[in-house]
């Protein structure tokens, strides 16, 4: 009932996933809606608005691990984080004192990391662009500290960098990564 329900309001919606919320359920599909038990309301949208575009996919690679702390131009220089490493995003878990690399963008060569992604961003009102990046890391090296460094807290899975060079075992494995951010207009360069 629920399908055709919607399908009759959203006639691009193809068929229907739901997840349950407590704020009523969300149907997320092609042509998607969302409806609120509360109100009764059904609002629609198109999920390849006019508005959208896709970029290539080398234009968020290509500038990860270009991150510089601090910021130049400081006359100070840059902080590697992970020495033999060039920067890039790590997680941290506050519950636990746990923090996690995960090299999602290919950045420690020889290890047989392949990256593959899209980037798409959608013009808003102001001006400004919705960024959505998907990324897919396969090989990609990782590791695990108790505590807040990577690079200087006892490791508890895998190894760093200097330990893998030295002939230790990397650990190895597949990272999914969805990105959305605004950037301050279409085509801008992506940040580090």
């Amino acid at each position: 009932m629920w399908g055709w329900y919607f399908s009759a309001l959203c006639p691009r919606l193809l068929s229907v996933r739901a997840t349950i919320t407590e704020a009523g359920t969300l149907v997320v599909d092609q042509g998607g809606a969302f409806y609120d038990s509360v109100t009764g309301e059904v609002a629609c949208y198109d999920p390849k608005p006019k508005n959208t575009l896709v970029r290539p996919f080398s234009d968020f690679l290509d500038v990860q691990g270009t991150f510089c702390f601090p910021t130049p131009p400081t006359g100070l220089p840059c902080q590697i984080f992970n020495p033999g490493i060039p920067n890039f995003l790590v997680w941290r878990d506050d519950t636990r004192n746990r923090m996690a690399a995960v090299d999602y963008a290919g950045l420690v060569p020889g290890l047989g990391t392949t990256v593959t992604g899209t980037v798409s961003e959608t013009k808003q009102k102001d001006g400004t662009a919705l960024v959505k990046v998907s990324l897919g890391a396969t090989n990609a090296f990782n590791w695990v500290v108790s505590g807040t460094s990577t690079a200087t807290d006892p490791v508890i899975f895998g190894n760093r960098i200097d330990a893998v060079q030295a002939g230790a075992e990397p650990a190895l494995g597949n990272s999914s990564l969805r990105i959305e951010f605004f950037n301050f207009s279409m085509g801008a360069t992506l940040p580090t």
